[in-house]
């Protein structure tokens, strides 16, 4: 519920300070005084579009303040505590707009946004506007009111989630059937490739063994005149080689008497190397031994590598990566092989999200065709009680199954037949201006009780309704206050004299500058302004009396 909501340099509105309370509050007011002027600012408060030109002229910045009491509103508490921003069960909204355009908004006290606030005023506040007929006409607001009337707003949320989903899968199946022929291609050309490099079966480094030996059995001949050389030199040649002469320095230094240490580590440096040079001969004469001319094998490795070559050109790539594209390519293939399978997958879950969806939508359906029925009786009674006996309003449902949307089935249009006789026809091509008002107040009234919102605000929605209609108008939203939170800007004497509070609105001039100013009415001063209101002017005796019958009534 709203409990206070202030304003500053809003418009023509320096300073000001209500306090709400339940039931139904009226605020009237002369033309031009700004009734809808604290409308319009709660609206900033809870969200709505700003715009620099509402900061009072030679101001810096507007601000407005509401207040609402939350601890009877769990939608509303679940929503602040969700988001970290609860206070004991007062939730206060505060907007600044800066003459420069920019605004602010907070949340008892934490910076948010207004996307924030908009969603949190879904749980505090329901404004009416007196233009809200004019979206009547279109067929998306009846069909919200029919389901509002119904309670399945969470229940087509629902089915708005389902159906983006079904699309969603329905969308990816298409386009990866659309891309299965590319895949064929594809497939069929990676199963060439990569039987190719299968054939070729290369194996981890065996390219650089391959062409090592390659270079070993190309230059065999001249290893071997060398290796033998080597040998000769080492040990074969008999009349000198670096054994015998090795050997012969030994044993010269062995004549040598002992006592120099300088000189025992000499000998111990040719015996080392002594050894090694054994070693090294043993191991190049088992290296001639097992060294052999096989020009089969040199022919099957300039196949092998040159076939290498010959791929890797193919594939325009170091012949060193032939076996990392081998690798590659083969888990490309892999995975265009399971194209199929995640097309049925896709099917399936496609398959199984229209079910979903369907299921859904049959629920909603009969709800609906259940609803409109009684939304029809109500409306209609509630015509009959704002002077439109003749009238009679059809919510028509046409169900279309073929063509599913994200709201159901059906298309729901409100038909109107404003005289016995004549058939329905659509809102906009039967209802004159008056009558569209009073048909629009008609299931904003009956709609209005079904709200979960605790404050309801109406605003100018009774213009073009006067006289008897009036006064029902004044009762019905009277009867919605025991129930909600109710305020409405009006102009109607018949619709103010049913508040159990009354604001009055005036200007006030202040040398050149005008402010409005709002005043709490009791007694004598309700019945002042519903007498002005009666009389479009200065009270006179009679409008006065008259005021104070319709208050004792």
């Amino acid at each position: 519920m709203l409990t206070q909501l202030k304003i500053s340099d809003f418009a023509i509105v320096k300073s000001l300070e209500l306090n709400y309370t339940e039931g139904l509050t009226v605020i009237t007011g002369e033309t031009g005084a700004g009734k809808s002027i604290m409308v319009d600012a709660l609206a900033l408060a809870l969200g709505d579009r700003t715009d620099p030109g509402i900061v009072r002229h030679g101001e810096k910045r507007a601000e407005v303040v509401a207040t609402f009491d939350c601890s009877t509103n769990p939608d509303a508490q679940n929503w602040l505590e969700a988001h970290e921003l609860d206070r004991d069960g007062e939730c206060i909204l505060r907007r600044t707009i800066g003459a420069e355009g920019r605004s602010r908004a907070y949340i008892n006290g934490t910076p948010t946004t207004a996307q924030s606030l908009k969603a949190l005023s879904e749980f505090l506040v329901n404004i009416h506007g007196q233009h809200e007929h004019q979206t009547l006409l279109q067929r998306d607001t009846q069909r919200n009111l029919l389901d509002h009337f119904a309670s399945l707003q969470a229940q087509v949320l629902k089915l708005k989630q389902r159906f983006k989903e079904w699309q969603g899968s329905k969308f990816a199946l298409q386009e990866l059937k659309e891309k299965s022929r590319q895949f064929t291609e594809r497939h069929e050309l990676l199963s060439y490739h990569v039987k190719e490099l299968d054939e070729l079966a290369l194996q981890e480094g065996e390219l650089n063994q391959m062409e090592q030996e390659h270079r070993r059995l190309a230059n065999v001949e001249q290893i071997q005149q060398s290796s033998h050389s080597a040998l000769q030199f080492l040990k074969e040649n008999e009349q000198g080689n670096v054994q015998q002469l090795l050997h012969s320095a030994k044993r010269e230094l062995n004549n040598i008497p002992p006592g120099d240490t300088s000189l025992a580590t000499l000998q111990g440096l040719l015996e080392s190397i002594s050894v090694q040079l054994e070693e090294a001969t043993y191991d190049l004469d088992d290296y001639l031994s097992n060294l052999e001319n096989n020009p089969e094998r040199l022919q099957l490795l300039d196949e092998r590598i040159g076939l290498c070559h010959q791929l890797a050109r193919k594939h325009r790539l170091p012949v060193q990566e032939l076996r990392s594209l081998h690798l590659d390519l083969k888990q490309e293939l892999k995975e265009l092989s399971g194209c199929d399978a995640r097309i049925q997958s896709l099917m399936d879950e496609e398959r199984n999200q229209q079910v979903r969806y369907h299921k859904l939508a049959q629920k909603i359906s009969k709800v609906r065709t259940k609803f409109a029925v009684q939304l029809e009786h109500a409306i209609n009674k509630r015509l009959t009680e704002l002077g439109m006996a003749g009238a009679a309003l059809a919510v028509s449902i046409n169900k279309q199954h073929e063509q599913a949307s994200a709201h159901g089935y059906e298309q729901v249009e409100f038909l109107v037949s404003t005289n016995p006789g004549q058939p329905p026809k659509a809102l906009s091509k039967v209802a004159s201006g008056g009558e569209l008002s009073r048909i629009s107040l008609a299931i904003q009234a009956i709609c209005a009780e079904k709200y979960a919102t605790p404050t309801l605000i109406f605003d100018e929605v009774d213009v073009g309704i006067g006289g008897s209609t009036a006064n029902v108008v004044g009762q019905m939203l009277r009867k919605l206050g025991h129930s909600a939170q109710v305020l409405c800007v009006t102009h109607q004497a018949q619709v103010a004299s049913q508040a159990h509070h009354h604001y009055s609105v005036r200007k006030v001039s202040e040398g050149s500058n005008i402010r409005t100013e709002v005043i709490k009415l009791n007694g004598d001063g309700k019945v002042s302004e519903i007498a002005r209101m009666l009389g479009g002017g200065a009270a006179s005796p009679e409008s006065l009396e008259h005021a104070k019958a319709m208050l004792g009534t």
